[in-house]
């Protein structure tokens, strides 16, 4: 896969791939073998997707362009008001139907990220 923008953190990750040498290229990073060989379940207890970000929305623009241009059907990023006035995302699923986003680093988690360690008041 070709360099997209610039991804600049990731919440958390459990995947299981089913077939390492399908999911590889897929992914910058080794996954644990899943136990069974069927496509991803999106709603079991445990994983249902996970979220990258990216530094802008305008950068959103360019990562859905950027996945669609090498045969990824990623979703045309977009806003999300339903979650908060300024979320915008672009969604799309890995080789085994796992749902991946990826979003813009809203103001409101860059604030949360520089005072995690703060004391609650």
């Amino acid at each position: 896969m070709h360099a997209l923008t610039e991804v600049t953190g990731i919440d958390h990750i459990y995947i299981a791939g089913s077939e390492l040498a399908r999911s590889g290229p897929f992914y910058d990073c080794v996954l644990r073998p899943a136990r069974v060989q069927s496509a991803h379940e999106p709603h079991p207890p445990g994983l249902r997707y996970f979220c990258l970000c990216v530094d802008s929305v305008e950068g959103m623009h360019t990562v859905a362009r950027d996945l669609r241009a090498v045969d990824i059907a990623a979703t045309e990023a977009r806003l999300y008001p339903q979650y908060s006035d300024d979320d915008c995302a672009t969604f799309f699923e890995d080789p085994d139907g796992v749902r991946l986003e990826v979003s813009h680093w809203r103001p409101e988690r860059r604030q949360r990220a520089a005072h995690w360690d703060d004391p609650v008041a």
